[in-house]
């Protein structure tokens, strides 16, 4: 397997320059040569099985020989007598994986090739989609624990081992350390796994690059940093609690750490109860100042600098580490999934944006002064998505969070919070891509940049999709045609009833299944220029 490398990014443009462009001037989208289009399989609606733009696996039993066997791509593999029915893919979509068992024997594999055997694998407790139209939900259903690196270059997986004990393989080389039982959260760091194994006396150790950390009482799920070059880990022995950073013990308490984060370079800040004080420390050193209590605490993503909102009686302020900012009416709770908003720097690590209240109204500040805009953050959800409302009374501030969504894309949140009056944009819906801000407004199925508006569509039927290099940009759209995709500003001309799987499969092609007359086809679209 190979991946293919980023082109290196283009030289910024200032928004100042953007301002110039006049937001009226929209011209027609542009009509695209067709793109590659490639017959994958028959559209078996009623089917299970596991979906990405190259893959179309389907699952088929045979009830009369108790056997299963896996469509893939149209090829027959099998039969097998028991199937993990959890397909797993690589992040751009490019590899699938899944475990199979024949006359006794577990069986990887990789891109529909048989790889590696084993006498038994470990399984966990998942939920998922199990079809391409999203009806077929799969509640809580044992499968094989996998997990693809995230260049799509390695998979590891759970091996039994003797008399059951397990082991981590990667690309078929087993651990030489093996446990009762793991822990079904593990990551890739570098090349390697960082992974939990549990002793017989219930404590843990924790196992990275051929190093066993521990036993310890208890401990967290490593935090793994964006590139995932660096790890931390929190650990409980005793009275102690510690915090280790790609295997090195950077923090040591008597009490139980309140919250902690590590930047994209691996350092590390945190929170921490002295009797009944709050205090916070950065890059190793406590920063002045204690206080009644400390919430939402927020590495610049370079780790330069820190900021957080403490609490003495009544006041609150926004303190970073180098000053203090107004606090309005303390801080605001806004979460979609497991990422805060609450408070936000910039990629420079230079500007600060955070919410607030005045007189029990939202606010948002930048640089500690009032922006004046009127944020809806219900449209930060896409679909229909449970929000949980924050009360005032809550000890980290009233808000609102969100189990699931589109997370909010933080370059161009702080983008348009900058320049919102001359922009006139919308930070919620702000996405940026190639120097641009990029908008998509489901409601009236507009998509806008500084440059063009681009619709409106019938509906928009997806997200805004962006490649990792943040130089492109798709999304699908119902036309009057079918269901097309729009790349780049481009409206592509092929037609499909139905779209599915949509994603970069590298920063140089979009690619996605497409359903027509009762097929399904790979059709990949070229982001060269």
């Amino acid at each position: 397997m190979h991946t293919n490398t980023p082109r290196s990014s283009q030289c910024r443009i200032s928004l100042v320059i953007l301002l110039t462009i006049a937001l009226s001037c929209f011209p027609n989208i542009v009509r695209a040569a067709q793109p590659t289009e490639t017959l994958l399989a028959p559209f078996k609606g009623e089917l299970s099985g596991g979906f990405s733009h190259r893959w179309v696996a389907y699952i088929v039993n045979d009830e009369a020989k108790k056997t299963v066997t896996v469509e893939l791509n149209g090829e027959v593999l099998g039969p097998f007598s028991n199937l993990s029915r959890l397909f797993q893919f690589s992040s751009d979509g490019n590899h699938i994986a899944f475990a199979a068992n024949q006359q006794g024997k577990w069986y990887i594999y990789l891109d529909g090739k048989q790889m590696w055997k084993h006498d038994g694998l470990g399984w966990g407790s998942y939920s998922w989609i199990g079809d391409l139209d999203g009806r077929q939900f799969v509640m809580q259903t044992s499968a094989a624990v996998m997990k693809f690196s995230p260049t799509g270059d390695s998979l590891a997986y759970m091996a039994e081992v003797g008399d059951k004990e397990y082991g981590i393989a990667v690309n078929g080389k087993l651990d030489t350390l093996h446990y009762p039982s793991l822990g079904l959260r593990y990551e890739f760091v570098g090349d390697d796994v960082i992974y939990a194994g549990f002793l017989k006396d219930k404590t843990i150790e924790y196992i990275y690059n051929g190093k066993v950390f521990g036993p310890y009482d208890s401990a967290s799920v490593p935090i793994v940093s964006a590139d995932h070059q660096h790890f931390l880990l929190r650990v409980t022995k005793g009275q102690t609690s510690s915090l280790i950073v790609d295997g090195a013990v950077v923090a040591e308490i008597k009490n139980k750490f309140a919250d902690y984060q590590m930047a994209a370079n691996g350092q590390v800040a945190y929170s921490y109860q002295d009797g009944k004080r709050w205090k916070v420390n950065f890059a190793g050193n406590d920063l002045q100042g204690d206080y009644d209590y400390v919430t939402h605490l927020t590495l610049s993503s370079d780790g330069s600098h820190v900021a957080f909102w403490a609490r003495n009686g009544n006041t609150w302020t926004l303190k970073t580490d180098e000053k203090d900012l107004p606090s309005f009416g303390g801080p605001y709770v806004f979460e979609i999934g497991s990422e805060s908003y609450s408070i936000v720097w910039d990629a420079q690590s230079e500007n600060i944006a955070y919410l607030s209240t005045e007189n029990g109204k939202l606010i948002v500040a930048l640089n500690g002064k009032k922006v004046n805009t009127t944020l809806d953050l219900r449209e930060s959800i896409s679909g229909s998505g449970q929000a949980t409302v924050w009360e005032p009374r809550n000890p980290d501030g009233p808000g609102i969070s969100f189990g699931n969504g589109r997370p909010l894309d933080r370059d161009g949140y702080m983008a348009c919070l900058s320049q919102i009056e001359a922009l006139a944009c919308n930070p919620v819906l702000s996405v940026f891509v190639k120097d641009d801000l990029v908008q998509m407004n489901k409601t009236s199925a507009v998509v806008t940049t500084s440059k063009a508006k681009e619709g409106p569509f019938k509906a928009i039927s997806s997200d805004l999709i962006i490649s990792s290099d943040r130089q492109h940009y798709a999304y699908a759209v119902k036309t009057d045609k079918g269901q097309q995709v729009v790349v780049d500003g481009t409206l592509i001309d092929l037609v499909y009833e139905s779209i599915y799987r949509a994603a970069f499969a590298s920063n140089e092609e979009f690619a996605f299944l497409g359903k027509r007359e009762g097929n399904l086809y790979r059709v990949a679209v070229s982001t060269a220029h």
